[in-house]
């Protein structure tokens, strides 16, 4: 089952970004010389980046298990999950922070915080700030698992630490958007093209979000309660509730 899942996921994956890495492209050509690529074009590529490196990384942790039988040999198993556990929480931290400053900016008219100006500094610092925070709270938990590096076998913590973040930066984006968009009916009443594509825009930020996390926080569920993941999604999907 694995070795069936993993390779669509992957392919699905950096079809997804290699899209997104040739509008960015794109809009870099057609701007040349203009003026800096704009931030609506540069979220979506931070984070096909961080996704695609992440990819890269754990299709090595996969393809090593696959072909000498075995996972990476300490201490190179524990750095690769630590790596990972840096892109996992740059990623959410990413989220975290695009919609706070997208609602410190709409709806409390914070214009100076949430001003990038030309570099993205104000971006990445809180987003580093935080994933360093998770970092130091899991160092102690990287290591081996039985099929590739992502903690080690037996502990619990980062499994929990994974699941309340996803919570906590789901919960945040929900929150922030679902006020931006109602600050932008009442202001704009979303009738003009440009108010309609950002909304358009913020809808699909929390689709992407769902889509790419939501299975992972299904499968921590499936790792507390120690039920197979794909048992686990068929009573979810075939629930009458």
């Amino acid at each position: 089952m694995i070795t069936n899942i993993v390779p669509l996921m992957f392919s699905i994956s950096c079809l997804g970004n290699l899209c997104v890495f040739y509008r960015t492209f794109k809009q870099l050509v057609w701007n040349f010389n203009k003026e800096r690529l704009k931030m609506v074009y540069k979220l979506p590529f931070y984070t096909s980046l961080i996704d695609f490196i992440e990819n890269v990384l754990f299709l090595a942790n996969i393809l090593h298990t696959a072909i000498y039988a075995s996972v990476f040999e300490e201490p190179t198993c524990s750095y690769f999950s630590m790596i990972l556990w840096a892109f996992d929480t740059m990623n959410l931290s990413l989220y975290v922070v695009i919609s706070v400053i997208t609602y410190l900016r709409i709806c409390c008219n914070c214009t100076r915080l949430s001003y990038f100006g030309n570099y993205d500094y104000k971006l990445w610092i809180p987003t580093l700030v935080l994933s360093s925070i998770f970092q130091l709270i899991n160092m102690h938990n990287h290591g081996p698992r039985k099929y590739w590096c992502s903690g080690k076998s037996g502990q619990i913590t980062s499994s929990i630490l994974s699941f309340c973040f996803i919570i906590i930066t789901l919960i945040t984006m929900l929150f922030c958007y679902v006020n931006v968009l109602r600050e932008m009916n009442r202001v704009f009443v979303i009738r003009n093209e440009p108010e309609k594509k950002a909304a358009k825009k913020i809808t699909s930020y929390m689709i992407v979000f769902i889509i790419r996390w939501i299975p992972i926080m299904v499968q921590t569920i499936g790792r507390f309660l120690n039920v197979k993941i794909f048992i686990l999604f068929y009573f979810l999907f075939n629930s009458e509730i």
